[in-house]
Order: structure tokens, then sequence, then C-alpha cells
């Protein structure tokens, strides 16, 4: 079950970028040339959040959030996040697609 903070969330499953002006999210496609990825931005406030749906040529790493899609489904790599208990160490798996 969702926390009541994380609910909000959910309508913004299609946000890659937040107004630099305004700060509120942006739907995919409405982002401006120097609006930050919302990565940029996350202050943790709900955790650590690993994420994709967005190609990296590596797996991305911000303050509080991992992206992990290396575009494997492009012939680049199939990448995963490790963390060990307690989640302060953590390390990254990458593999060559084939």
């Amino acid at each position: 079950m969702l926390n009541k903070k994380a609910k909000p969330f959910l309508l913004n499953l299609r946000v890659r970028y937040v107004d630099r002006e305004k700060g509120h999210f942006l739907g995919l496609g409405k982002e401006k040339e120097n609006d930050p990825f919302w990565a940029q931005t996350y202050d943790g406030r709900l955790g650590t959040i690993v994420f994709g749906h967005e190609a990296f040529q590596d797996v991305k790493v911000f303050d509080h959030a991992f992206g992990i899609d290396t575009g494997a489904v492009y012939g680049n790599k199939l990448s995963a996040i490790v963390f060990e208990k307690g989640g302060a160490k953590t390390s990254m798996i990458s593999v060559k697609s084939q």
C-alpha cells in the first residue's frame, strides 16, 4: 500500500523534467532546453528511487536516484543495482546485450 506522500506521484509516471522557473513537473515533451531532469532536483523525501524508461549510456547516479536503463533493447547494456543489507552500500552490474 502506498503512503499518502507517494500517491500524488502516480500521476507523474511520464514526467522527465521540472520547470526551472516554477518548480513544477512537466509532462513528457513539454520541457524547455534549460529545464532540469527530475532526478537532478529530487530531494530524497520518499527514499532512494531506482528508475528506468529513460535510456542512458551508463548507469546514471544522482544524489537520491539511480537510472539503470542502459539501453539493452537498443544493443547497449542490461544493468542492475545491488543494495547491501541496510541500503548503505551499493554496487552496479552491467552486461553487454546480445
